[in-house]
C-alpha cells in the first residue's frame, strides 16, 4: 500500500463496503483488484465501493473496478459506486458509465 492510496473494508448486512481513499491509479490498482476478488468471492448480495475520499480515478481504476461488476453482474449481484468525490465523479460522467456503475449518494439499507 501507498502513501497515496488506503482502502478499508467492512460489511454492513448484506452489503460489503470497500472505502477508497486518495489516488486511485496505477500504482493502486494492483491492491483494488485484489481486494475487490476477495469480495466477489465472497457472499455479499451488494458491494459498495465508497469513492467519496478518492483524490484521483484514471482509467486503470476504472478498469478493475468495471471487472469487479462484470463479475459480479454474472453472479446476480451488485457493484455500485457511493458517494463519488468530484474527481471521481467527473471521469465517471465522461466516460459515460453513471448509469451501468448506479451511482448512490448516500449509504445503502
Amino acid at each position: 500500500m501507498t502513501d497515496r492510496f488506503s482502502l478499508t473494508a467492512e460489511r454492513t448486512g448484506s452489503v460489503a463496503v470497500l472505502a477508497l481513499r486518495g489516488e486511485v491509479d496505477v500504482y493502486a490498482a494492483p491492491l483494488l483488484r485484489t481486494r475487490l476478488q476477495e469480495l466477489v468471492v465472497g457472499d455479499s448480495e451488494t458491494v459498495a465501493v465508497d469513492l467519496s475520499g478518492a483524490s484521483f480515478l484514471d482509467s486503470s481504476g476504472v478498469g478493475v473496478l468495471i471487472g469487479a461488476r462484470k463479475r459480479l453482474a454474472a453472479n446476480g449481484r451488485r457493484l455500485i459506486l457511493r458517494s463519488p468525490s468530484p474527481e471521481a465523479r467527473s471521469v465517471i460522467a465522461i466516460l459515460g458509465l453513471e448509469e451501468y456503475f448506479g451511482l448512490e449518494a448516500s449509504p445503502i439499507s
